[in-house]
């Protein structure tokens, strides 16, 4: 009987090991997966900055370009009455202007298509580094 007991306790301590082994290889393996979305993470932060620049400038671009085809409207309301020669420059220049202003406008609504789609991707990115601190900490008991 007491060799019995030897036995199992030492097949416990083993199972015991073996469980205690298993749950380190797998935080371990989170580990380098959470280390990895680190990474990624703070890329796409970058690209995210980025993409915030241009689009900001694209913004002032877009309000200059805004503010120079209200002028161009007023002037050819005040010419519309007299030559119709500057009328017709006048005309011209302003849907040149409506053209640009139509292709950054849509430039503009491009990026910020991008942007939103990677914010999406970059939260999700977070979400799930988050889940894999909280499991590695429940794996751990320290909650």
């Amino acid at each position: 009987m007491e060799k019995f007991k030897s036995i199992m306790t030492e097949i416990a301590v083993a199972i015991i090991i073996l469980l205690v082994i298993c749950a380190a290889a797998l935080v371990d393996i989170k580990s380098r997966e959470s280390s990895t979305v680190s990474q990624a993470m703070q890329d796409m932060d970058i690209t995210l900055k980025q993409y915030k620049e241009s689009i900001d400038n694209l913004g002032s671009t877009v309000k200059k370009e805004s503010v120079e085809l209200q002028k161009l409207k007023d002037k050819m309301n005040t010419l519309k009455s007299g030559d119709a020669y500057r009328w017709n420059q006048t005309v011209v220049s302003y849907n040149n202007k409506l053209t640009e202003y139509n292709e950054h406008m849509n430039e503009y609504n491009e990026k910020i298509k991008d942007y939103n789609k990677n914010y999406k991707y970059y939260e999700n990115m977070k979400r799930k580094n988050e889940n894999i601190i909280e499991w590695i900490k429940t794996i751990i008991g320290i909650n």
